[in-house]
């Protein structure tokens, strides 16, 4: 039986991880921290998790196997060098990290201390993803020389009422938005998924962006990227298409153009 512990009891935590990590034969979720320890308590009670760590310290203590880090981009690095100390693997959620340097300082980590690490890259593991791969390995849309993957959304509303029916920003809108906006939190996964259909790495890349929200990071973004073999690939995702709209929808699509 592995030992699993989890860093974050955030909303990622709750609808994903610790449901999948109950599903899987041979894992058990033995511990939970969070910095915000009356939202860990509720988490460990919630899951039926026996122990609710006060500290990552206290988390480790506990004889772990592996741990997942879901806590927000900016502690990524902080959190996996605390695991890597102790000489745990780690799964962590996308971004890796809140910067090139800090996703770099981390794959140091775990080369100095011999730990796997690995990005939620979960998008590869959906029956379209598969398919995709499948069909350029095997030739059949010939050479590929240009994607397209769109996912265009509202995030569930910018706006939101709260108990007493006033209208608020959503939290989870705005914090999305400050970790960086739509490119980060869903384009990553079409850069990986560009990387993993063609086997091959990005060897230049390019944005542009466009507010309707008052944030540093846009809310609607293009990014254009280049690899090795000279594919043309773009990544456009929004937070704000339709959320404003009685009865928003979302466009989400991959498009492959081969010579074949």
């Amino acid at each position: 039986m592995m030992r699993i512990g989890l860093v974050g009891a955030g909303a990622v935590a709750d609808f994903g991880h610790a449901p999948a990590i109950h599903t899987v034969p041979g894992f058990n979720l033995v511990g939970v921290f969070d910095p915000d320890l009356v939202r860990a308590q509720n988490f460990a009670d919630k899951f039926g998790i026996p122990n609710m760590a006060k500290s990552e310290v206290e988390l480790y203590a506990l004889n772990l196997d592996a741990v997942v880090i879901a806590s927000p981009p900016e502690y990524h690095l902080a959190n996996f060098e605390v695991a890597a100390r102790h000489g745990v693997s780690v799964l962590c959620e996308k971004p890796l990290a809140d910067t090139e340097e800090n996703a770099l300082a981390m794959c140091q980590l775990a080369e100095e201390y011999d730990v796997q690490l690995f990005t939620g890259f979960v998008y590869r593991f959906s029956p379209i993803a598969t398919q995709i791969r499948a069909w350029i390995a095997a030739g059949i849309v010939g050479r590929v020389r240009s994607m397209r993957l769109v996912y265009l959304w509202g995030l569930h509303g910018q706006y939101m009422q709260d108990s007493t029916g006033t209208w608020i920003e959503s939290p989870r809108w705005r914090g999305r938005m400050l970790e960086g906006g739509p490119l980060v939190d869903c384009g990553v996964h079409f850069i990986d998924l560009v990387r993993w259909w063609l086997g091959e790495e990005i060897v230049s890349a390019t944005g542009a962006g466009a507010w309707v929200a008052d944030y540093e990071a846009p809310d609607h973004v293009y990014g254009h990227l280049t690899t090795e073999s000279g594919v043309q690939a773009l990544a456009e995702c929004s937070f704000t298409f339709g959320h404003t709209v009685r009865d928003p929808s979302s466009v989400f699509t991959y498009e492959i153009i081969g010579d074949g």
